[in-house]
């Protein structure tokens, strides 16, 4: 067992980091969440007709355009040019706004820091209710980690984000934190405010 016994609630325009140390169950708690680990019970409500995103520290993104990997899973035409280029200059990204009809592998074409800033730029466009962040900002040096979560709270005011990572820096950014703490041999975890 990893969570016991938690009844939480994260409402529109929350900021919620969860911080703790390996073996927790942030991650796997995270996972629930997305509906990809079903080994456990319990009970996880997100509203009806809620857009999610979910970003992982190592992003996926589709062989194709860089167009079509930052509309993902969208259809590749959903965004204006304009509105693309905008986003990637927030990002420190204007290297890439002259490549959007370039076919590439871009997971392999990028560095970690850049791929992370292109699936927040995806982010920013696709504008969801809710953003879940598994160590997502882990390749960006401190000063741009910390644009990040300014350009996050400014572009995306009403969108929940729940941020996960073993970097404490993160729970500066957000206004609740959660911190999951192993207890016992058994590694069970409860949750602190």
């Amino acid at each position: 067992m990893l969570i016991a016994d938690v009844d939480v609630t994260i409402k529109s325009g929350d900021h919620v980091a969860l911080p703790g140390p390996s073996g927790a169950g942030k991650r796997t708690l995270l996972r629930a969440i997305a509906g990809i680990w079903r080994f456990g019970r319990g009970r996880i409500v997100l509203p009806e007709e809620t857009r999610t995103a979910f970003l992982w520290e190592r992003p996926y993104f589709p062989i194709g355009t860089l167009r079509a990997a930052l509309a993902y899973p969208l259809p590749e035409g959903t965004f204006a040019d304009d509105k693309i280029r905008e986003v990637l200059h927030v990002l420190d990204l204007d290297g890439l706004a002259d490549q959007l009809d370039e076919m590439q592998q871009w997971e392999q074409r990028l560095s970690g820091g850049e791929q992370q800033r292109l699936a927040l730029a995806r982010v920013l466009l696709h504008e969801p209710d809710w953003v879940f962040l598994d160590g997502a900002t882990s390749s960006l040096d401190e000063d741009t980690e910390k644009r990040i979560y300014a350009v996050l709270r400014e572009g995306l005011p009403r969108t929940a984000i729940v941020s996960i990572a073993d970097r404490s820096s993160i729970a500066q950014y957000h206004e609740r934190r959660w911190t999951l703490v192993p207890r016992g041999a058994a590694m069970r975890s409860g949750l602190s405010t």
